[in-house]
């Protein structure tokens, strides 16, 4: 049998590439724009929230920052049913708050942001007179964040600590926006617009946070 090593690299790279670049042709049409696609079906049973908004995120590549409500010590995180057929992005962004009623959303600079509709983190609404970074992914740049004068103190004021669950498996691709190096030079912003400059400069579509632990004591800012 006769192995054809240009097929099998073919074969091979093209879901790497199709990857890549997608963002990038996806990304270049405003978020306005967007809300008005049209989406065939959009379901989830059961779950949070962080689930449909994620995979909205990914599918239509389009940039969404998420604020998960702190959950009280001892309630359980609440879970969503959602279906949206023959609808459009707005629809399934209009479908996702009337699910979870504790949530509004809005778009503000070519971003998605969602949010709760009663005050938020006093985290994200902190204003940074200086952000900025050089030549850094977008995981360097959050954490970034948290080295700001500012942040420090509100996260000492506030009795909590960032520790992030998310890790990285050495034998996975890392994404296209994992690796794209960009620099920043913000001033007078919040810790919610930092992260959502951080999203558009990766070329990434989502972040989130959300608080956790016994007593809310941690936070995970991921992008």
């Amino acid at each position: 049998m006769v192995i054809n090593l240009k097929r099998i690299v073919f074969f091979l790279l093209t879901p790497i590439l199709t990857c890549m670049l997608a963002p990038i042709c996806f990304g270049q049409v405003p978020v306005r724009e967007k809300l008005g696609w049209k989406v065939s079906f959009f379901e989830f049973a059961d779950v949070p929230i962080t689930t449909p908004v994620r995979r909205l995120a990914d599918m239509y590549y389009i940039p969404i920052g998420l604020e998960v409500v702190t959950e009280k010590k001892g309630e359980r995180t609440k879970r969503i049913s959602i279906k949206v057929e023959e609808g459009t992005i707005r629809d399934v962004l209009d479908a996702i708050v009337q699910a979870d009623p504790r949530y509004k959303w809005e778009e503000v600079n070519d971003v998605i942001n969602i949010f709760p509709k009663e005050a938020g983190s006093p985290l994200l609404e902190t204003v940074v007179s200086h952000f900025q970074v050089d030549q850094v992914n977008k995981v360097i740049a959050s954490s970034a964040i948290s080295e700001t004068p500012e942040v420090k103190k509100k996260i000492k004021e506030m009795g909590i600590s960032r520790a992030e669950l998310i890790a990285l498996s050495m034998w996975n691709i890392p994404p296209p926006d994992f690796v794209v190096r960009f620099s920043l030079n913000l001033y007078n912003v919040t810790v919610r617009r930092i992260l959502n400059e951080i999203m558009k400069a990766a070329g990434s579509n989502y972040w989130v946070f959300y608080r956790y632990g016994d007593n809310n004591e941690f936070f995970s800012m991921s992008i």
